[in-house]
């Protein structure tokens, strides 16, 4: 099995190439997608060049309408409803609201609050009995940021680099789940460790 790539890997730089047609290739990405994600326990979804390839599919399992694990191939955003991108929000067991922060398997127990539209309509391919079937369908909520999280993989772009452009920090929690920001110097020095 492979393993997941972390950041500074290069070709989580890379912009993947779209997917022409279901071969042994592209069969063999999708085992292995869904295989280190299961092996992940946290991640909800996973991208190829996360796994060292430059092919144009990810995977989502246990989010809305991805409960069972899709493979999703050449996916792309069709509509965002003319929404803005926003800084989503998680409601805690006593109501209290505080900004959702994203974390990524390529960058182990670093996360941040990045903007995302909260709807968008998502068109992709799935792979069945050898074919590429199209699929279309309104994703809403996490299963919308998912999505777009997974899609900028395919485009080089990582989760830090949309944390730079807002002017915000990365986060990591201590073994008693205090949030801590981290400054861009010591987001490099734990980089360096992984």
């Amino acid at each position: 099995m492979k393993r997941i790539v972390v950041y500074p890997e290069p070709i989580l730089r890379e912009k993947c190439l779209a997917v022409t047609s279901w071969e042994k290739n592209e069969e063999e990405t999708k085992k292995e997608l869904l295989q280190a994600l299961e092996k992940s326990k946290i991640g909800i979804g996973l991208a190829a060049p996360q796994i060292g390839e430059k092919e144009r599919i990810f995977v989502i399992k246990g989010v809305h309408p991805f409960h069972h694990g899709r493979v999703l191939v050449n996916p792309e955003i069709v509509d965002n409803f003319d929404e803005e991108k926003v800084y989503p929000l998680m409601e805690d067991e006593e109501g209290n609201r505080e900004e959702f922060l994203e974390g990524c398997l390529s960058f182990p127990d670093i996360y941040g609050p990045v903007k995302r539209w909260l709807r968008i309509k998502a068109r992709w391919y799935e792979p069945r009995q050898g074919e590429l079937v199209e699929t279309e369908a309104v994703l809403e909520g996490l299963g919308a940021i998912v999505f777009q999280h997974e899609l900028d993989h395919l485009e080089g772009i990582l989760f830090i680099d949309h944390l730079k452009e807002e002017g915000r920090l990365p986060v990591v929690f201590d073994k008693e789940g205090k949030k801590r920001t981290l400054s861009w110097k010591e987001f490099e020095a734990k980089v360096s460790s992984f």
